[in-house]
């Protein structure tokens, strides 16, 4: 008797072959790799076409979003800043946060806007989705951190205790606790039920934040051009990064031990931030990197910048994959988009999606194929039907 797993969708098929006499192949490998071992044979992908597809065809616009209207600066008229975009549980949704202040709920499918809700009048900072995907967390300019029911469109709760605005914030997995980081440096860590601080967060100069899936080990990066990683119960594990400035942006992998750090400087590197060695440096941006995303499988890097322009990434090597504008050219094209800059980007859980966000608006990428990041486990499972085909 022979397993045979097989998986087509979009013209991609990949074919899995085990018998109960030997052991699957790849069983030491890292969970990601495993996941997608037959996908890393380039010559098993197609594209809708039949046709061998590279990494050098350009990204597809899937869907443009409405945006949050448009405001005068500068003489001209421009859309709102998005300083955040994230993508709900599941995909269907995607959560925008703008500088107009109001948190906007998107359909993925249709581009529907489904909500506007007023959150900060200074302007929304950033946004976190709760992993229920019920509640998001923003953080805003007036100070404060707020907390949404997005489905009842209200107030959950409003976290007061910054001096200065609450620049960034980072969601614990069990929904019950989140870190609010303010332009002064300090961090918090608060008990959402209690509205109340449970600590402040150790660590100085800090102004980006995120949590590994364990909930145990955070890590809080800012000015000195440094990370650091802390436990929560204020062990200090280890440090990371080698930025000439600010750190603007973290990204976490699945794994519990990748991080990315994104800089001022321009540039972006990997490290194993549990034992403060760099893996691998990025390609670089010119001017800031203001977002950073790692793909559900750990195999891609997406890296966003104010130079308006995307690097997808390998995160093995950190070795190029392809690059385009917001406006979906290549880098080298006469007459790409400059001035718009990227604030955050995101992958889709099949890892065939992007999403990105910034000055231009949000905009839904679909990815060549070769060029897609392995899904996540659970995509896989989804996908992948077991079907016993006897010998």
């Amino acid at each position: 008797m022979m397993s045979v797993g097989a998986r087509a969708e979009h013209g991609i098929a990949t074919i899995e072959r085990s018998t109960s006499s030997s052991s699957p192949p790849g069983r030491d490998m890292p969970p990601e790799k495993r996941i997608c071992q037959n996908l890393d044979n380039r010559q098993l992908l197609t594209d809708r076409t039949g046709e061998g597809s590279s990494a050098d065809h350009p990204v597809t616009l899937v869907r443009s979003l409405g945006g949050h209207g448009l405001v005068a600066r500068g003489g001209k008229v421009v859309p709102w800043p998005i300083r955040a975009a994230s993508i709900f549980p599941g995909g269907e949704r995607i959560a925008t946060a703008g500088e107009d202040g109001t948190l906007r709920v998107w359909s993925a499918s249709s581009g529907e806007q489904l909500t506007n809700m007023p959150c900060h009048r200074a302007g929304i900072l950033g946004a976190v989705i709760f992993p229920n995907g019920q509640q998001v967390l923003t953080t805003g300019n007036d100070g404060t951190a707020c907390i949404w029911n997005v489905a009842r469109g209200n107030l959950v709760a409003k976290l007061e205790g910054h001096d200065s605005p609450v620049v960034g914030g980072a969601v614990f997995p069990d929904g019950d606790r989140v870190i609010t980081m303010g332009l002064d440096g300090s961090g918090r860590i608060w008990d959402i039920s209690k509205k109340a601080i449970i600590a402040p967060l150790a660590g100085s100069e800090k102004t980006v934040v995120d949590i590994f899936q364990d909930g145990v080990h955070v890590v809080v990066a800012g000015e000195k051009g440094s990370a650091e990683v802390w436990a929560c119960t204020g062990a200090h594990i280890a440090q990371i990064g080698d930025h000439q400035g600010s750190i603007t942006a973290l990204a976490l992998f699945p794994d519990g031990e990748r991080a990315v750090t994104a800089g001022e400087d321009g540039r972006a590197c990997i490290w194993n931030a549990i034992k403060s060695s760099k893996i691998a440096e990025l390609p670089r941006h010119e001017g800031n990197v203001r977002c950073s995303s790692v793909s559900a499988g750990g195999t891609h890097v997406l890296t966003g910048g104010e130079d308006g322009i995307v690097h997808l990434s390998d995160a093995v090597d950190g070795s190029h994959i392809l690059s385009w504008t917001v406006d979906g050219r290549s880098p080298d094209t006469e007459g790409q988009t400059q001035d718009n800059a990227v604030h955050s980007v995101a992958f889709f859980r099949d890892g065939k999606r992007v999403l990105v966000a910034g000055d231009a608006g949000a905009r839904i990428w679909e990815l060549p194929v070769s060029a897609r990041a392995c899904p996540a486990e659970d995509e896989v499972s989804l996908q992948t039907p077991k079907i016993d085909v006897d010998d």
